[in-house]
């Protein structure tokens, strides 16, 4: 590790004032690395001050980009931008509408602006943007969905988003507020971590990696994007609401009685576990006694939602399924 001078990685932006910003050790340059940037969230990082000029709010995207760049030790960057159909999830979800809370919040005045420019600039504005960057853009697919493609189908890859949903995917990730480079692990694991409010409260809130991450949000769901996962879940004496915490409890439960016994826990495991608690609830639960089809049904759904396709297509985690044999 050590301090570079980062105006020689970049030649077409000024970053003479940049190293005042970069105050951590980076990494050396390495070879073919690729940084797979989630462009998504920096579009609202560089807009939210609705005082700055246009030219300043894209001086400040180039920047961060550049920033990151250099912190992954990558060569180049792509940045990944969601397409309005999102992987036609609006359409998958029935449980609950996909996104469904963020109907009628706005985006910062120059969000959209932002996206353009950095959408089309490397088409037809290329002295606008440094040869480091590719700018990835379809309108079929979200950001994650796509990150997680080039991710998974690069071995010099380097995953950077705040994204809790992505940390599902294995490989080398760039932590977004620390700038740590780490290795997710494929299977992963749980943790419930504490952390302070606003208010000075103490909160636990639930913390994982790899295709564990992926099990647990298939019961807990997701608040952030109005995704159900399992609504409820066996209490000691009835069926009681899911959440995270009561999810995190079941399947650390699972895993420690799997653990009695020797044994490894494989993601066709969990597929069981999980299917089980879906039957649990769709078929055996009083106020509903539908067939183990319909359980199985709205696993998908909730899979389809949930999952970081690596593949295009919205059946990419039934192919996943197939592999583990399920």
């Amino acid at each position: 590790m050590k301090t570079v001078d980062i105006s020689k990685y970049s030649t077409e932006i000024d970053t003479s004032e940049m190293q005042e910003l970069i105050i951590a050790p980076l990494p050396d340059i390495v070879p073919n690395r690729v940084l797979n940037f989630d462009a998504d969230i920096a579009l609202y990082e560089c807009t939210y001050d609705e005082t700055k000029s246009f030219d300043e709010v894209k001086e400040n995207l180039l920047t961060l980009i550049e920033k990151y760049r250099l912190y992954a030790g990558a060569e180049r960057v792509v940045c990944h931008l969601t397409g309005e159909l999102k992987g036609n999830r609006f359409n998958i979800a029935t449980v609950k509408p996909y996104q469904g809370n963020r109907n009628g919040k706005s985006k910062p005045k120059m969000h959209g602006e932002l996206k353009n420019w950095l959408t089309y600039g490397g088409i037809k504005f290329n002295d606008d943007l440094p040869n480091t960057i590719t700018v990835y853009y379809n309108h079929l697919e979200e950001a994650d969905d796509s990150l997680t493609q080039f991710h998974h189908n690069n071995p010099n890859s380097v995953m950077c988003s705040r994204d809790k949903d992505l940390r599902m995917n294995s490989g080398l990730h760039l932590n977004w507020d620390t700038f740590e480079l780490h290795n997710v692990d494929p299977f992963g694991y749980l943790e419930i971590r504490e952390h302070e409010t606003k208010s000075g409260n103490k909160k636990r809130k639930v913390y994982g990696e790899g295709t564990l991450w992926f099990w647990f949000q298939m019961l807990a769901g997701d608040t952030a994007d109005n995704i159900a996962g399992l609504p409820r879940i066996q209490g000691k004496k009835s069926m009681v609401s899911c959440g995270d915490i009561r999810a995190y409890e079941a399947i650390i439960e699972f895993l420690d009685v799997v653990a009695l016994y020797n044994f490894d826990v494989t993601d066709e495991d969990m597929y069981n576990f999980v299917l089980g608690l879906y039957e649990q609830y769709y078929v055996d639960g009083s106020e509903h006694g539908r067939t183990k089809e319909v359980a199985k049904a709205m696993l998908i759904e909730q899979a389809k939602l949930l999952w970081m396709r690596r593949q295009i297509g919205e059946d990419d985690c039934l192919r996943w399924f197939k592999e583990l044999g399920c």
